[in-house]
């Protein structure tokens, strides 16, 4: 029991007695959860209220004065939202179908002719709400109209006593058949991407400089004819060529797969959405991103890994990175804007997913492109420099 109790006690104090174990061990992981839903909770609600808050775009062609007395009515519910009515005629449908498409209208609907006296004969009139159900402004649009639509039998019918099921409306959705492929793999695509290189930059990059230290083979390195620089850009340049080994196998697999996922999208009346569309410019920008993703990756990885003494302490180090830019994609999911600030391309490894994410809903801006690229280079060679400089530090490459 005494033998038991001495080995527990050990094993524990590796935890106990040392700050940075204690942290890694106890703290971080439910401080990550915290963080990881905390961000999904604020960006979530952020998004819930820039829909409230958006003033809805809807045409009325040949609408009925019993709808308008609706509206007024609707407008004084709370939390029921702003909407901007127009009035077009008919022959127009097919140019608004297209607004609605392009995102400059959110819906448009459509009334049989003469609405209000076909209900007064106790004739069945019809609506049509044309909507993108693709866009979460659009389907907040339809939601909008269909509680007008239903104060409307309420005040119309029921005074009426006209039975308030008399008329039926029904939504009619339209998008671009690409767009809702490409929000689809918009949202997974970037987890994926991003989880791949950096899980392989990981364990490559943490065994580079901490697993010779651990193992002794650091100090013989270094006691060569060899100048350190060199032995630092060496490292730098065989983690950062199997990381991008690593994206190229992912580059291939995901190419590989997207001819199979046609199958998963299909349009009305189940006719299947031809997504895969991305032309070979459009294959050759995303596969420069991953090669610049996977060096960044590695020698962000390959910093941790020379700070550490040990492979376990270069893991503990690289883990809060790896959790961090895990996180970023989560920022991008619940939004369907393409248009965001040139500014935010400038910043590490977010800028890989918006650029990723604009190629993949064929949004791509020349600048915002070279903005992420500009800013990806630079900050390769800012990390490269201070490795440079780490590796003239005797503290630092010697664990005793």
């Amino acid at each position: 029991m005494k033998n038991i109790k001495g080995i527990f006690k050990k094993d524990i104090d590796k935890v106990f007695k040392f700050p940075r174990s204690l942290f890694s061990t106890l703290i971080l992981p439910g401080l990550i959860i915290f963080i990881i839903y905390f961000i999904i909770g604020q960006v979530a609600a952020s998004s819930i209220k820039k829909i409230q808050e958006h003033e809805s775009r809807v045409c009325l062609i040949d609408v009925p004065d019993s709808f308008l007395e609706a509206a007024e009515t609707a407008q004084e519910i709370q939390d029921f939202g702003k909407v901007i009515f127009s009035e077009e005629a008919l022959d127009k449908l097919e140019e608004l179908k297209e607004e609605v498409r392009k995102g400059n209208l959110e819906a448009v609907v459509v009334f049989d002719k003469g609405f209000d006296e076909k209900i007064s004969e106790n004739l069945k009139p019809n609506v049509m709400i044309y909507y993108d159900n693709t866009s979460n402004n659009s389907n907040a649009a339809f939601g909008k109209i269909q509680t007008i639509l239903e104060i409307q039998k309420d005040n119309f019918l029921r005074e009426k006593e006209i039975d308030p099921y008399l008329f039926s409306y029904a939504g009619d959705p339209v998008f671009a058949s690409e767009k809702i492929g490409g929000m689809i793999l918009a949202m997974i695509l970037p987890v994926l991407i991003l989880s791949f290189i950096l899980s392989s930059a990981l364990g490559i990059g943490t065994d580079a400089v901490a697993g010779e230290k651990e193992r002794g083979t650091l100090a013989k390195l270094l006691l060569l004819p060899i100048p350190r620089n060199h032995i630092i850009i060496g490292k730098i340049l065989s983690t950062t060529f199997l990381t991008i080994l690593s994206a190229l196998s992912s580059f291939i697999g995901i190419m590989a797969s997207l001819p199979f996922l046609k199958t998963i999208f299909a349009g009305n009346e189940g006719e299947i959405i031809d997504v895969i569309s991305y032309g070979a410019s459009d294959v050759l920008l995303l596969l420069l991103v991953l090669l610049l993703l996977a060096a960044l990756a590695s020698s962000l990885l390959l910093l941790a890994s020379t700070i550490a003494k040990t492979i376990k302490e270069a893991s503990a180090l690289a883990m809060p990175i790896f959790i961090g830019v895990m996180i970023l994609p989560m920022v991008t999911m619940f939004s369907e804007k393409t248009d965001a600030n040139p500014a935010l391309y400038l910043i590490p490894f977010y800028n890989f997913i918006l650029i990723i994410r604009d190629l993949l809903l064929f949004n791509l801006s020349t600048l915002n492109y070279l903005l992420t690229v500009g800013s990806a280079a630079a900050t390769i060679s800012v990390l490269v420099f201070i490795l440079i400089r780490l590796f003239k530090s005797e503290r630092i490459l010697y664990t005793q």
